[in-house]
């Protein structure tokens, strides 16, 4: 079906990572560490309790360490007990239908944006899925860096690229699609290709039983294929000296949008290219239903048309933005100053974000704009999904790395971050 969508003038897209504004290579401290400052000591008194101040450091950091360790089995043994009462997931999906959470095979699979790690159930960490414990993961699952990754309910796919020479592709520093298996824990590679072209992009789709990915040809063309999802000859689908860099899917056509923010469409094998629109970053489908974001940011963020009819919203980020079958999520900007510090050459550094502590849900049915706070983050980058009654979000952490939350959205203090497990 051809749509027009003549959206505003188009602009790059920018990534809603925490912006630190330092201007040394060291690391600055945590945001814990800004807020619970300590006056320095004077050189004198330094010198004098070198010593003493050595033997209470190390002890401190013991009691630290054993304090620290405790609160995450805490942590995880109130996670476990959550997920042990809460069967059912909704997880939210990207533009063509990319996951951050994902249920498989029966269990909660997560994307950290480096690793897909596996929510134990019964322990309540994240865990990886090599299953060797001698393995140093230097050419196995745990050495790839996964970019996106989409699933069918029996298998995951994901598209990302090696770090160094990988006993799967057989390629040193490649790029790939893959699949994994978690019941017999199984990863089979179906495409691979130089790492050096990469790709201008993370999208990736399932559909009729095909991969749909997209892959550097050079440096002019950023092409769409698809393969089987058994395996099997991958095929161009977006015509020579395209740059194809998101796409979604409408039934029996390809949605797809160009480097230049044009929005095209095509049959499901290549055919019958045709031009919807301009100026659009990102579609979605829901049902019958397409919702595209304007390329251009405006002072309040991205704005979001409704099958060409303009919502009374703007998301912060459509990187970010996502879809369950009875909501749009999304984020809204949120310039606030951190903290300050002096780094080791006595200059003032100021650390700043544009991410907020909320997210939003535009109910789709009622036009209805949910507000949730999250005071436990930094930040809030994105939602994930629902896991019974208690929803799953990435955040920022203290240390300004994203980290992910199971939190009660009736009672924001019941929120319990998810570890990694350290044996």
């Amino acid at each position: 079906m051809k749509r027009s969508l003549i959206l505003c003038l188009a602009a790059l897209l920018l990534f809603p990572f925490c912006a630190a504004g330092c201007s040394t290579n060291n690391k600055p401290p945590t945001y814990g560490e800004i807020m619970n400052a300590h006056p320095s000591q004077s050189a004198e008194d330094a010198a004098g309790g070198e010593e003493q101040n050595g033997q209470a450091a190390e002890a401190a950091a013991d009691t630290d360490a054993a304090e620290k360790a405790k609160l995450r089995e805490e942590n995880a043994a109130a996670v476990s007990a959550i997920l042990s009462e809460n069967r059912d997931a909704d997880f939210a999906a990207a533009a063509e239908g990319t996951l951050v959470a994902a249920l498989c095979d029966g269990g909660i699979y997560i994307n950290t944006g480096r690793n897909i790690r596996l929510l134990n159930c019964r322990t309540g960490f994240l865990q990886g899925l090599c299953s060797d414990p001698l393995c140093r993961h230097e050419s196995c699952i745990e050495s790839l860096v996964i970019m996106s990754m989409v699933s069918d309910g029996d298998k995951l796919y994901f598209k990302g690229f090696d770090t160094s020479w990988s006993e799967f592709s057989g390629w040193d520093k490649s790029s790939f699609v893959a699949s994994y298996d978690p019941a017999s824990d199984r990863l089979e590679m179906l495409d691979v290709w130089d790492r050096d072209l990469g790709s201008y992009s993370s999208a990736i789709g399932l559909d009729g039983g095909f991969l749909y990915y997209t892959k550097k040809m050079d440096e002019d063309t950023n092409s769409l294929f698809r393969i089987p999802t058994d395996g099997g000859r991958s095929v161009q689908l977006t015509p020579k000296k395209e740059f194809a860099a998101w796409f979604a899917f409408d039934e029996d056509r390809i949605l797809y949008i160009t480097q230049e923010y044009t929005l095209k469409s095509m049959d499901m094998d290549g055919g019958n290219v045709e031009t919807l629109g301009e100026f659009v970053c990102r579609v979605f489908f829901e049902g019958e239903e397409l919702f595209a974001i304007s390329a251009k940011k405006e002072e309040n963020g991205y704005s979001v048309l409704r099958n060409e009819e303009p919502l009374p919203i703007c998301v912060f980020a459509p990187v970010w933005t996502t879809f369950t079958a009875d909501a749009l999520w999304y984020t809204v900007p949120d310039k606030r100053t951190l903290g300050t510090y002096v780094d080791e050459n006595g200059r003032a550094q100021t650390i700043k974000t544009d991410n907020g502590t909320a997210f939003y849900g535009y109910d789709l049915k009622t036009g209805e704009v949910t507000a949730y706070e999250c005071p436990f983050a930094c930040g809030i980058a994105q939602f994930c999904g629902r896991i019974g009654d208690y929803c799953l979000v990435m955040g920022i952490t203290a240390e300004r790395a994203f980290g992910f939350w199971i939190f009660d959205p009736a009672d924001a203090s019941k929120a319990y971050r998810l570890y990694d497990y350290e044996s």
